[in-house]
Protein backbone atom coordinates (compact mmCIF):
# COMPACT_ATOMS: atom_id res chain seq x y z
CA UNK A 1 0.00 0.00 0.00
CA UNK A 2 1.02 3.24 -1.03
CA UNK A 3 1.93 5.91 1.62
CA UNK A 4 0.18 9.14 1.63
CA UNK A 5 3.46 10.94 0.29
CA UNK A 6 3.92 8.52 -2.43
CA UNK A 7 0.56 8.99 -3.44
CA UNK A 8 1.39 12.45 -3.72
CA UNK A 9 4.56 12.41 -5.32
CA UNK A 10 2.95 9.79 -7.95
CA UNK A 11 -0.19 12.48 -9.11
CA UNK A 12 2.98 15.26 -9.27
CA UNK A 13 4.46 13.09 -11.63
CA UNK A 14 1.46 12.14 -14.30
CA UNK A 15 0.48 15.69 -13.76
CA UNK A 16 3.99 16.98 -15.02
CA UNK A 17 3.39 14.46 -17.80
CA UNK A 18 0.74 16.76 -19.39
CA UNK A 19 0.66 19.97 -17.41
CA UNK A 20 4.11 20.79 -16.31
CA UNK A 21 3.39 24.45 -15.35
CA UNK A 22 0.42 23.15 -13.27
CA UNK A 23 3.11 20.88 -11.41
CA UNK A 24 5.45 23.56 -10.70
CA UNK A 25 2.98 25.67 -9.35
CA UNK A 26 1.52 22.96 -6.78
CA UNK A 27 4.97 21.84 -5.70
CA UNK A 28 6.31 25.28 -5.48
CA UNK A 29 3.06 26.58 -3.33
CA UNK A 30 2.16 23.38 -1.04
CA UNK A 31 5.52 21.03 -1.44
CA UNK A 32 8.48 24.36 -0.93
CA UNK A 33 5.95 26.31 0.75
CA UNK A 34 6.64 29.26 -1.09
CA UNK A 35 4.48 32.51 -1.31
CA UNK A 36 1.87 33.50 -4.08
CA UNK A 37 4.60 36.59 -5.22
CA UNK A 38 7.66 34.14 -5.23
CA UNK A 39 5.78 31.59 -7.51
CA UNK A 40 4.41 34.85 -9.78
CA UNK A 41 8.07 36.21 -10.29
CA UNK A 42 9.87 32.76 -10.89
CA UNK A 43 6.68 31.39 -13.21
CA UNK A 44 6.61 35.05 -14.82
CA UNK A 45 3.03 35.31 -14.74
CA UNK A 46 0.11 37.66 -13.24
CA UNK A 47 -1.30 37.13 -9.70
CA UNK A 48 -4.62 36.20 -11.98
CA UNK A 49 -2.94 33.50 -14.11
CA UNK A 50 -1.81 32.04 -10.83
CA UNK A 51 -4.81 32.18 -9.41
CA UNK A 52 -6.06 30.24 -12.68
CA UNK A 53 -3.56 27.99 -12.94
CA UNK A 54 -3.75 26.82 -8.92
CA UNK A 55 -7.73 26.28 -9.15
CA UNK A 56 -7.24 24.15 -12.47
CA UNK A 57 -3.94 22.73 -10.97
CA UNK A 58 -5.89 21.44 -7.21
CA UNK A 59 -9.05 20.05 -9.84
CA UNK A 60 -6.26 17.81 -11.95
CA UNK A 61 -4.31 17.37 -8.71
CA UNK A 62 -8.00 16.00 -6.89
CA UNK A 63 -9.42 13.88 -9.86
CA UNK A 64 -5.19 12.06 -10.27
CA UNK A 65 -6.06 11.11 -6.36
CA UNK A 66 -8.73 10.16 -6.80
CA UNK A 67 -10.94 12.63 -4.87
CA UNK A 68 -12.71 13.55 -7.53
CA UNK A 69 -13.95 11.91 -10.74
CA UNK A 70 -13.32 13.63 -14.31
Amino acid sequence: MKTEKEAIEQALDELKSYAPHLEQLLRMRYIEKRSVLEVIKKLCISERTHDYWRREAVCEFAMLVGITEG
